[in-house]
């Protein structure tokens, strides 16, 4: 069931962020126009993220969950909650 699970949702969802990824560009100009043309970037970034992001899922919501591994699952969270906000902070501090 696992593995029918990541071959469908990779299916679905590389095709989807490599394309979004290539149209970046033309997906910005239909939803936001021109003056948002410098947020493409922004965007191929979150395509990237989201492939991570989905696998990720599989492993936390099917894998460790279903095994009792809730406190693993709280830990990681966690942890990457954390680093999340530390490399926004730095992030933004060398942005300006």
């Amino acid at each position: 069931m696992l593995t029918q699970v990541i071959n469908t949702l990779g299916i679905l969802v590389l095709p989807a962020s490599v394309g979004l990824i290539m149209l970046s560009g033309e997906v910005v100009l239909i939803i936001a126009g021109r003056k948002f043309l410098p947020s493409v970037n922004s965007l191929q970034i979150i395509a990237w993220a989201i492939i991570f992001s989905i696998f990720a899922w599989i492993f936390s919501d099917c894998v460790l969950i279903p095994a009792k591994r809730e406190l693993k699952v709280l830990r990681n969270t966690l942890i990457t909650a954390a680093i999340n906000v530390i490399l926004n902070l730095i992030l933004q501090s060398a942005n300006k």
